[in-house]
C-alpha cells in the first residue's frame, strides 16, 4: 500500500510540476482525520505536500478545511416542512475534526482555507441559506449554492494566497 501511495505522489507531483500552476487547491476529506486507522494515509498526505513543496517552490498550495456541514437537509426538510430550523448542525459538532488537519504535520508553506463562515453562523450551520439548499445528502454542495458563494470563495483564496484569480 506505501509503495502504491509513494508511487501515486511521484507521478501526481511531477504533474503538476509539469503543468507550472501558480495556485494548487486541494480539498480534504475529514473521515479520515476522524479515524486512527488512517496514519497511513496521513502521513502520505503530509510527505505528498511536502514533495510538492520541494519540488516547486513557487507553488502555492491551499488545503481547504473541512466544511461544516447539516445533517441530509432535502430529507429533514421533508420530515420538518412546518420547523427548518431543525435541520441545523450546532457549529460545534459541525466543526469536530477542522482543526485536527493542522495538527497533521502539514508543510508550512501549506495555507488554510477556511470556509466555515460560508456555512455557519456563530452557533448554527443551517441546511437553508436565503432560499437555497446548502448540501444534498449531507455532503454534497448544492451547484446553486456553490455559485451563491463562489465570490467570497474567490476573495478567501486571494487574502490566504495573495494569488489574483479571474472571475
Amino acid at each position: 500500500m506505501i509503495a502504491r501511495c509513494t508511487d501515486f505522489d511521484n507521478r501526481v507531483s511531477a504533474a503538476v510540476h509539469s503543468y507550472r500552476p501558480d495556485l494548487l487547491i486541494l480539498g480534504s476529506f475529514d473521515r479520515w482525520l476522524q479515524d486512527d486507522a488512517f496514519t497511513d494515509l496521513k502521513s502520505g498526505t503530509c510527505e505528498f505536500l511536502t514533495i510538492l513543496e520541494q519540488e516547486s517552490p513557487s507553488l502555492k498550495i491551499a488545503v481547504v478545511l473541512p466544511t461544516p456541514l447539516p445533517p441530509d437537509t432535502g430529507s429533514c426538510l421533508n420530515a420538518q416542512l412546518s420547523n427548518p430550523s431543525e435541520c441545523s448542525a450546532p457549529i460545534n459538532n459541525a466543526l469536530s475534526v477542522a482543526n485536527k488537519i493542522v495538527q497533521i504535520g502539514v508543510p508550512k508553506a501549506v495555507q488554510f482555507l477556511n470556509l466555515t463562515p460560508l456555512f455557519c453562523s456563530i452557533t448554527v450551520c443551517p441546511g437553508v441559506i436565503g432560499n437555497d439548499l446548502t448540501t444534498i445528502h449531507g455532503f454534497i454542495l448544492k451547484a446553486s449554492y456553490a455559485r451563491t458563494i463562489a465570490p467570497a470563495f474567490v476573495d478567501i483564496v486571494q487574502a490566504k494566497t495573495g494569488i489574483r484569480l479571474d472571475r
